[in-house]
């Protein structure tokens, strides 16, 4: 494959291809789109030296992490689309010029520590998600920047603090649910149904169970729904 010198997309998903990924596909410099989703790849993910790359696309290929710091060299990417990534953990990519972003989406990639500043001033980004991570800390004040982002997905990490007024107010579809958010203030007026455009279940962690009319926000929020006994028919 390193032969198709002049290839512009590239599309492998949904097969059963296996083993590791040909360092030859570096070699394909004029690639525009790579999809290689759904396939059982092993060993670490690597990308090639695709500066007129615009979308990459690897949701659960079935390689590793880290994700590489090469990244930070295709400047043209406008989506960048990666999930499912095995192995140990890493830090956030350096992606701070990729400013094309409209889609970024590092799904499941067992990234750790904080979020990037850097993040909050990608003034074209759409979509932004990167839930089921191990991040931590707070999120930074420049996330309400992201004015024109439709999208913000930061579910399942281990984020604290309080979350940004502004960030809230300036954000059409949050989900912020499942971390450790500390800070009490941040918690919204009414239930969690009420809140239009924001996930916030179970974000909080607090000392404090007892915070009134706001339990559906805390860690371990249990269901109080009754049990129902329920009876199958079939119509055989």
């Amino acid at each position: 494959m390193g032969n198709l010198v002049n290839l512009e997309e590239l599309y492998l998903s949904s097969n059963f291809f296996n083993g590791n990924l040909p360092e030859q596909l570096g070699l394909l410099t004029k690639l525009q789109s790579i999809r290689l989703n759904d396939n059982n790849f092993t060993g670490r993910l690597h990308v090639g030296n695709w500066r007129q790359l615009i979308k990459l696309q690897m949701y659960g290929t079935g390689l590793e992490g880290p994700l590489p710091s090469s990244l930070s060299a295709l400047t043209s990417l406008s989506y960048l689309q990666i999930s499912d990534l095995g192995g140990e953990l890493s830090p956030f990519p350096p992606l701070k010029d990729l400013e094309s972003l409209k889609i970024l989406e590092l799904r499941r990639c067992n990234i750790n520590g904080q979020l990037p500043e850097y993040i909050g001033n990608m003034k074209n980004l759409k979509t932004l998600d990167l839930s089921f991570n191990f991040l931590t800390g707070k999120i930074p004040l420049s996330f309400a920047n992201l004015k024109s982002a439709d999208f913000v997905f930061l579910t399942g990490n281990k984020l604290t603090g309080g979350i940004p007024t502004e960030f809230i107010e300036r954000n059409r579809n949050l989900d912020l649910c499942y971390n450790n958010f500390t800070l009490q203030s941040s918690i919204p007026n009414g239930d969690c149904d009420q809140v239009n455009n924001l996930n916030l279940v179970e974000s909080f962690f607090t000392s404090n169970q007892s915070v009134e009319g706001f339990s559906c926000y805390l860690k371990n929020f249990p269901c109080l729904v009754p049990k129902r006994e329920y009876i199958y028919i079939s119509y055989t």
